[in-house]
């Protein structure tokens, strides 16, 4: 995972949707992989902190579809188990 690259992009939802885009759609990652990749980059990379908060940001935000809520939703909860 490129997390300066993703952590470089313009706004915090783009950097969240990327990132899920990734872990779901082309690495085929359940919610729980996800989300120890994503505790796998924080530890190793401190760019990959915001998008921390902008996935939470982007789960309080109504215009996701049912099947990407749940996803992110799986993320999220999988990452606070973690931590």
């Amino acid at each position: 995972m490129n997390w300066l690259a993703i952590s470089k992009l313009g706004c915090g939802r783009e950097r969240a949707k990327t990132f899920l885009e990734l872990q779901r759609k082309r690495y085929g990652r359940t919610p729980q992989q996800a989300a120890l990749s994503l505790w796998k980059g924080i530890c190793t990379e401190p760019s990959a902190r915001c998008i921390v908060m902008d996935l939470k940001n982007l789960s309080r935000q109504p215009h996701l579809d049912g099947s990407e809520k749940a996803y992110l939703h799986g993320v999220l909860n999988h990452f606070d188990h973690l931590s």
